[in-house]
């Protein structure tokens, strides 16, 4: 089942319709939930897709930056650290 979309891509993993390979970001909740099973854990590369967030060009960073930064962190560094 070919997509370039994660989200498309869990909805077709979701409704039987294939295996794929995806970041936990996408089906970490599904994994916990039952709704999605992990399969050949011992082939796994481990790679991980590091997220940055780059503010440039202001001295004082706006509140609603700096709250979407952490809610960014508190969402999903946890989901990481579970597979670590």
């Amino acid at each position: 089942m070919p997509s370039n979309n994660g989200e498309t891509t869990r909805d077709l993993s979701l409704r039987g319709l294939g295996i794929a390979r995806l970041g936990l970001i996408y089906v970490a909740d599904d994994i916990h939930a039952g709704r999605l099973v992990e399969i050949l854990l011992g082939f796994n590369a481990g790679d991980i897709e590091e997220i940055n967030a780059i503010f440039l060009n202001q001295r004082v960073m706006p509140l609603r930056l700096r709250a979407f930064i952490d809610f960014l962190a508190e969402r999903i560094s946890p989901k990481l650290a579970e597979r670590r």
